[in-house]
Formats: C-alpha cells, structure tokens, sequence
C-alpha cells in the first residue's frame, strides 16, 4: 500500500508538470516550401507567361519579313507575271501560286519548328536546369492543339500578307507589267540643308543615307526587325 501510495505521488507530480508545459506549435510544410522546387516552380510559370508574349512578337516579325521577301518576289517577277496575263492565265490563277509558295513555306517552317520546340528546345533546357537540380524524368507535351493553332495563325498571317503584296500586282495592265519598273524618284534629304554636315560626308555615304530615305519600306521593315530581336534579348 505504502509503494502504491508513493506511485500514485509521482503520476500526480508528473501530470501536474504535463499540464504546465507551452501548448505545443505545429509546422506543416508541404513540397512548395522547398527551395529548389519552388525556384523551379517560379521558372516555370515565367516561361508560361512570357509564352503569352513572345508568339505575338514572332508572329509580327514573321509578317515583316513576308511582307518584304513577297514583294521583293513580285517586283523581280514583274515580266513574269505579264507574260502569264499575256497568255491568258487570270489574276486568281496567278494569285495562286504565290499563295502556294507562301503556304508550302510556312507549312514546312510549322513542322520544323514544331519539332524544334516540342522536343529539341525543351531538351536543352532540362540539360541546363540538371546542372543546378536532380530532375525527374522529363515528359514531353502531347497536345497538338497550340501546334495547330500557332500553324493556322502562321498560315493564316503569311498568305494574308502575300496575298496585300501580290494583289496590287495583278491588277496593273500587261503592258505595264512586261515593261521594269521605273526606278523611285531621288528626293533630297533633311541632311542636305545643313551644309557643314553634308559637306563633310563622303559619296558613299551621301548615297547610303538617300537610299534610306528612298526606300523607306525596306529600311522600315529592317529596324521593326532587329528592335523586336532586340526586345526579346
């Protein structure tokens, strides 16, 4: 009896010592909570959200340079077209074979590129990113819905501006066609008024700098180009 009373002491000395402790603070931490995955995470979503921006450049690029290949195309096939005219061929058959020519392109570019971005781009990334973290085996996207939407885009952007080149082209007359083009008019230049200036610039240049101004389209197109590059970088 007297060890039971002794026992029953202690029990009571350590409940009253259980009961005075600081409730207890729980921290749960999930996968997020790791460094490594969630400044993979955050790489993640800016590549997700630059994907918004990017095809928008890409794709007015793309149309800068139809623009100015297509009708440079046209310009050079000037005698071309007006023998097809002269031959009967109407303007929609003719319209049709620079669509072709547009459309085989960027077809063929669609896939390339396809390939290129679904499985080649994503490869070299993951190589990058398991120098600095130990990756899962990667899996590859099989949603063909972007592809196809980005090609019918592309598709769709191209043969539009082929088809605004080609389609002023058409509608002169033969004999306008089979004849070349007269060259544009040369203008004087801004420059040319500020004569200290102008007097210290060397031939070669003085035509440079008119020729920017001449062909205003070109040298537009040019600039839009390497400043959207130049925005991506």
């Amino acid at each position: 009896n007297a060890r039971l009373t002794d026992f029953e002491e202690n029990i009571r000395q350590a409940r009253e010592k259980a009961n005075s402790i600081d409730r207890a603070n729980w921290h749960i931490f999930d996968r997020k909570d790791n460094n490594e995955y969630a400044s993979y995470l955050d790489d993640a979503n800016s590549v997700e959200n630059l994907a918004v921006i990017f095809p928008t450049i890409f794709f007015a690029v793309a149309v800068f340079i139809s623009l100015l290949s297509m009708s440079r195309m046209a310009i050079e096939d000037r005698s071309e077209i007006g023998t097809l005219k002269s031959l009967g061929f109407s303007n929609m058959a003719i319209r049709s074979k620079y669509l072709l020519f547009a459309f085989m392109a960027t077809a063929i570019g669609g896939i390339l590129g396809s390939f290129a971005g679904t499985i080649i781009i994503p490869q070299i990334i993951l190589n990058a990113y398991r120098m600095m973290l130990e990756m899962p085996i990667f899996a590859y996207s099989k949603n063909l819905l972007p592809i196809l939407i980005g090609m019918a885009l592309s598709i769709l952007c191209i043969c539009g501006a082929t088809l605004i080149t080609i389609n002023g082209l058409v509608k002169e007359k033969t004999t306008e066609l089979l004849r070349p083009k007269a060259p544009l008019k040369g203008k004087k230049v801004f420059l040319e008024n500020i004569k200290f200036i102008w007097s210290r610039i060397n031939f070669s240049n003085k035509i440079a700098i008119r020729n920017i101004f001449r062909y205003k389209k070109r040298i537009g197109m040019t600039v839009l180009g390497i400043a959207g590059c130049t925005m991506l970088l």
